[in-house]
This record gives structure tokens, sequence and C-alpha cells, in this order.
């Protein structure tokens, strides 16, 4: 049983920011550069295989680099504290952290120094001379829509995580419809934290949705990972079938995790711009793993570095 339907879109991984210049390096340069990452914690599995993948971008093309790696923890403490080393480091650059809180902490602890590109998609973050380097929850939905309106979907359901990554594809859908000729029968938020008082169940959202299921012609799940595998199950279980109602994601559901899902096979999902297989299969014979999306960011982001400094 294939995965998924289509690698049907195009994305751009970009670095972004408000107000600052990466041209405006120091002319003597050192050569270091720091990568923070969460290499314990819940988010180390993520962290590991970042850490990897810049390892390689460093065996492939990082001659006369001084590369360190320092732990975030995924915590704003450990961020600050990761900060605090790669200023004493020395630091010329900063890559990472991964999660968008923690820039604050690593800028904090870094000082006014060294420019900071992270791997949060969280645009709101960027400026000062913080970058982010990522696909951005509204530019994945852009393309995706794009898709839905060439191929005739135009009434849209929308299932969405009340987190940040959720609310920026809902704003984006919003922005974005009226003007592909979409219209957005629902847009229903689940709980990412089911055992909060008063939250949102997925599967009452779920249900709400399947009610519309006669309404709609294209279901949007922007979210990732097990959230992501549960509700796309459960639209299915209420009888929205892709068949019918085409499953539409982001470039997160591009993770082996979901290749098994039932309810995915066949969803059409914007990808990274390019070719991955290269990169994958130098990193698996290296690695013996598969990468997941995160680790190109790293990988494409050390090349970057390799450049800079």
């Amino acid at each position: 049983m294939r995965a998924f339907g289509s690698f049907l879109l195009l994305l751009s991984v970009l670095v972004l920011s408000a107000c600052s210049d990466l041209s405006s390096a120091p002319s003597q340069r050192s050569g270091k550069i720091a990568v923070l990452l969460p290499l314990s914690g819940s988010a180390a599995s993520f962290g590991s295989e970042m850490r990897d993948a810049v390892t390689l971008a460093i065996s492939e093309r990082g001659s006369g680099l001084e590369v360190q790696f320092f732990d975030t923890a995924g915590t704003e403490d450990g961020a600050r504290t990761a900060g605090v080393a790669a200023r004493s480091f020395g630091a010329e650059l900063v890559l990472g952290p991964l999660i968008g809180r923690n820039i604050a902490a690593v800028r904090q602890g870094l000082g006014n120094g060294p420019a900071i590109i992270s791997f949060s998609n969280d645009i709101r973050r960027a400026g000062r001379n913080n970058f982010i380097f990522s696909v951005t929850p509204a530019h994945a939905t852009t393309r995706i829509l794009q898709f839905a309106a060439q191929n005739q979907q135009t009434n849209l359901g929308l299932l969405y995580p009340d987190n940040i990554q959720g609310q920026a594809a809902l704003d984006a859908t919003k922005r974005a419809a009226r003007p592909l000729g979409l219209t957005v029968v629902a847009a229903l938020p689940y709980s990412v934290d089911a055992g909060r008082e008063g939250a949102t169940s997925r599967q009452e959202t779920a249900q709400q949705m399947g009610d519309l299921r006669e309404e709609i012609d294209a279901l949007f799940l922007p979210d990732s990972g097990g959230r992501l595998r549960e509700v796309a199950s459960l639209a299915f279980f209420y009888q929205l079938n892709p068949d019918a109602e085409a499953y539409l994601g982001t470039h997160l559901i591009d993770d082996p995790a979901l290749a098994t899902e039932p309810a995915l096979n066949g969803a059409h999902f914007a990808a990274i711009g390019g070719s991955l297989e290269p990169f994958r299969t130098r990193f698996a014979n290296q690695f013996e793993t598969s990468p997941r999306l995160f680790s190109v960011a790293a990988y494409d982001a050390m090349s970057l570095a390799s450049s800079l400094v």
C-alpha cells in the first residue's frame, strides 16, 4: 500500500528576517559555528537526528570550520545556558535552536553578537539579527490550497490544532481562500492537550466535520505526527472518505512514521522543493536511518553557514 498519493507542490526553505543582514559578518572570520539543539529532553530524537545531518554537511562542505554542539534540552533555561556557552566558545554564527520560544533565551545568553539562524517556523521570532530557516505554516498552507483550487476542490473543511502552528494555518487559509475561489465550509479546532479542562476533543471535532461531509470536497489537516494520525483516522471513521473528500496537508505529512496510516493513503501535500532522495540516500548510508524533514533544514543551514563564515 502506498503511503501518500503525490508529492505535488514545491516549497523553498527560506531564511527570513525582519531587519537583519547576514552579509554584515566581521572581516576577521573565526570559522566558529555553534549548533544549539535539544540533545536531551522530550525533543531529543529530533535534535540527535539534526546533529547527524549537520555532521554530514560538515563532512561534505565544512572544511576549515570549527563547529561545536550545545544542548538546549528543549527548555528556555537550557537554551539560555547554551547561548552563554556559545558566546564563551566565540561563535561567529549560531544555528538553532529548534523551538521558537527558546530563541529569545538563546539571545539573552549569547548577547548582541552573532546572528542566530533558528529552525523554528514561527516567523514572529524573526528580527534583530534573529533569522528563521524553515518552511512556515503560511507558505505551506497557501501552496496546498493553490493545488486544491487547481483541482476544483473548492469547498474546504479545516481541522486544525489549537496551537501556534494551527492558528497560522487558519489565518493563512482565511487570507488565501477567497482569492483562490475557495469556500471554507467549516474551520474546527481541536485541543493539543486532551487532558485540559474544557478542551475540545479530537473525536468531537472530527465527528462535527463528518456531519458536514456532503458539503465539502477537501479536508485540510495542517498537523503532524501522532496527532495528525489520530485526527485523520477519526475523520475517516466519521465517513470523510479520502476518495470523495481529498485529504490535504502541509510538508509535515512527509514523515515515515505516517506512512502506514490508511486514512492518509492518497493524501496530497506540499513538498519541499527539489528532490530529497540524494540527501536521504547519503544520510541513510551513513546513519542507517531515514531522515525527517527537520534534518533537511539542519543540513541546508550548515551548508549555508559554511559560505558565511
